[in-house]
């Protein structure tokens, strides 16, 4: 429910919200993949506002096969707790809004 999801991105730990996070294109997610904050270089980089962004699934942002896919990569992560993928800083790719 995206008024739910969006909801929670309003209660979200202090650390976020006083990260200095200076030019930096950050993203954060929660644990079912919706995004919880997004910095001001993301909303620039991509075209999306920030209340676009917010309370959405992160596969918003990805490419095929990754957008697809990303649900079951963080179901499998939270099952067996072994990140792959998850649990580190990578570039990746990502889709402007237009």
């Amino acid at each position: 429910n995206r008024a739910m999801a969006h909801d929670m991105t309003r209660v979200r730990p202090e650390f976020l919200t006083s990260m200095d996070i200076g030019e930096d294109a950050v993203i954060c997610i929660d644990a079912r993949g919706l995004i919880m904050l997004v910095s001001s270089a993301v909303t620039s980089m991509f075209g999306w506002s920030r209340a676009e962004l917010e309370g959405a699934n992160i596969s918003l942002l990805m490419p095929q096969p990754f957008s697809r896919l990303h649900n079951s990569f963080m179901q499998r992560y939270e099952s067996t707790n072994q990140p792959r993928i998850l649990d580190c800083v990578r570039e990746v790719v990502a889709l402007h809004k237009e």
